[in-house]
């Protein structure tokens, strides 16, 4: 069985500490506008089947890049900037202003638990509601600033369903607001494209049709997270990382 994985997004005022287990989908540059593309620390898109998205003649590439670097790689063949906009973190706050004190970064990872406990100095209290948050800077704090999240959070188990995630403006864990603001659904195997068909539908964040950032309908599995995973979003499956790799 894979390492059991966590989840967490929040916003912090430093990039979390690299190499000891924490891994994101994508981080948001608050203060710059921008999202980052870090080999230290993202995971890698792993769908050999589909490099890129639709529009494959000026579509980025997407198998074998970095979660989250669709709207580094758009701008850098000549599209639209990278902006907030183009992922995830279009809409959280209403789309306002995001505040910036404590943190300047925006993001949305995993923790893959048995790396977490064995490098982290602070070994299996590493999740004592001390400690992970230390390796955020000064925490890893909800998006009303308000109380940091203390521990990651946990997403169902299961060969046959795939959660599908996104930062978000509401506490969605009821009276345990100690694991930061995200959202995520559940979806049958076969049936992704279905869900985040009715996502996109909504606007959310993601790049151009034009660099391959538009999901289309009736793809499959695979070709549609190689575009989610490109625009910055989390997938999960069997409690592990779903078509993306640990670097």
């Amino acid at each position: 069985m894979a390492s059991p994985t966590a989840i967490f997004s929040g916003i912090s005022a430093g990039q979390f500490t690299a190499n000891i287990g924490i891994y994101s989908w994508s981080v948001y540059d608050i203060a710059n506008d921008n999202y980052l593309s870090d080999p230290n620390r993202a995971l890698t898109i792993d769908t050999p089947n589909f490099s890129t998205g639709q529009n494959a003649g000026s579509a980025v590439n997407t198998n074998g890049e970095l979660c989250g670097s669709g709207p580094t790689l758009q701008e850098a063949a000549g599209g639209p900037a990278n902006t907030r906009n183009m992922g995830p973190w279009r809409y959280v706050g209403g789309g306002g202003s995001l505040a910036t004190p404590p943190g300047r970064y925006g993001q949305l990872g995993c923790v893959k638990i048995d790396d977490y406990y064995i490098e982290n100095s602070n070994g299996t209290a590493g999740f004592d509601g001390t400690n992970f948050v230390q390796n955020f800077s000064d925490g890893l704090w909800q998006y009303n600033l308000q109380k940091p999240a203390l521990t990651p959070g946990n997403v169902i188990v299961s060969s046959d369903i795939y959660s599908v995630i996104m930062p978000s403006a509401e506490n969605m864990g009821g009276s345990n607001t100690e694991t930061g603001r995200r959202v995520h659904w559940d979806v049958s195997v076969g049936n992704l494209n279905g869900l985040i068909m009715k996502l996109q539908a909504r606007d959310i964040g993601r790049i151009t049709v034009n660099y391959g950032g538009i999901i289309g309908s009736g793809w499959g599995d695979e070709q549609t997270a190689t575009v989610w995973l490109s625009n910055g979003y989390g997938l999960m499956k069997e409690g592990s990382p779903a078509f993306a790799l640990f670097n």
